[in-house]
């Protein structure tokens, strides 16, 4: 199995995990044929990859942080979170009560299924559901990943049950700001005016006063969706903090939502490679981040997982088949064309770790790579 861009989808391509809604609802199970007129409604749909069955890949296993079920409960949560908030919460008439219980919810499955795969490598979670609401779709994509990374950075530091849970919590709704701001200044296509990013900054403000009056997260929550952006060097917003002034929790929450950033694909720019966000982050120590957590952070986040559909600087386009341990940023893939982009009739395995001089050049899909 593989991930494969929708863009690279082609009839007669097998399902190899069922398509959801946002609601958890299977709209295409495992095995579905695909069609040009299934793919094409895909598209329309937000659908941006999908899993696919290769005979060539079958034997990869593809390890998610979190479980499906996990997954899509907590992406249903969150969808109705962000329901009650931009009805106003208490003050539109939202029980507060329900707003607690799915936030409760959704950190306890959390937390549940880090602690079970506390010895897998973090992987970037990699969303198959369908979405037509690109702004929701980013909230609850980014606060999935934050989460789960944040949580299991803590883990790996000795956190606590409750320390984890507050992370957690925190992690999740750290963006929770944004929901109040207009929707066509978080999709606007074009370079934002000066005024727009003063609007656009002011989530900081707004998602701490909500977390803080809501009173269903803790203060840390609060805390940590009012400093994410505050930078080692006093640069960042909205206060300026420097250094130790700002909350531990909110400098690797900050890190974290940087490098799900980079690296997720937005109106006005291309997604980064995960190498090159994290090049970005290590530019950028001392003066934006810790380099402790930026350190924590290579050590611990697989940023090329397998089932990643990559090309190499060879012009060989492949399939990460397993992780190195001792470099998570150099996996093994199996090649399965060669650079004219013919398959192989024996693919084979290539380990980064042993070539040094090869690179994955990008990652996705490109026409050519069908099974």
């Amino acid at each position: 199995m593989r991930l494969v861009t929708i863009d690279s989808c082609a009839p007669g391509m097998k399902l190899g995990r069922a398509i959801l809604s946002d609601e958890g609802q299977v709209l295409l199970g495992y095995g579905y044929e695909l069609t040009q007129g299934i793919i094409n409604r895909l598209r329309n749909m937000g659908v941006h990859q999908l899993y696919i069955d290769d005979p060539r890949t079958e034997d990869i296993v593809i390890e998610e942080t979190l479980r499906e079920e996990t997954r899509r409960a907590v992406h249903y949560s969150l969808m109705q979170c962000m329901d009650y908030i931009q009805a106003g919460g208490p003050a539109g008439g939202g029980r507060t009560v329900t707003f607690s219980r799915l936030v409760h919810d959704s950190v306890r499955l959390i937390v549940d299924d880090i602690m079970y795969s506390r010895h897998v490598p973090i992987v970037h979670i990699r969303d198959t559901a369908s979405t037509v609401d690109s702004v929701g779709h980013h909230f609850c994509n980014n606060a999935l990943n934050v989460a789960v990374f944040a949580s299991k950075l803590a883990l790996g530091e000795g956190a606590s049950a409750d320390e984890l849970r507050t992370m957690c919590a925190a992690a999740l709704f750290h963006d929770v700001g944004k929901l109040l701001l207009p929707k066509s200044l978080l999709t606007k296509r074009a370079k934002l005016t000066e005024e727009e990013m003063k609007e656009i900054r002011r989530h900081t403000e707004l998602g701490y006063k909500l977390l803080k009056d809501d009173g269903s997260v803790s203060l840390v929550a609060a805390q940590c969706a009012l400093q994410h952006h505050e930078r080692m060097d006093g640069l960042g917003y909205p206060y300026g903090l420097k250094g130790n002034d700002i909350h531990p929790y909110a400098k690797l929450i900050g890190m974290i939502d940087a490098y799900d950033a980079l690296i997720s694909p937005r109106s006005y720019r291309n997604a980064m490679l995960p190498h090159e966000a994290l090049d970005y982050l290590y530019a950028n120590v001392e003066r934006a981040y810790d380099r402790c957590r930026v350190e924590q952070f290579r050590n611990k986040v697989a940023i090329f997982p397998p089932g990643t559909a990559v090309t190499l600087n060879t012009g060989e386009q492949g399939v990460v088949s397993r992780i190195d341990a001792s470099c998570l940023q150099r996996p093994t893939v199996r090649v399965l064309t060669n650079p004219a982009g013919e398959e192989l009739k024996t693919p084979y395995e290539l380990q980064l770790t042993k070539h040094l001089n090869i690179m994955i050049r990008s990652v996705g899909d490109t026409p050519s790579f069908a099974c």
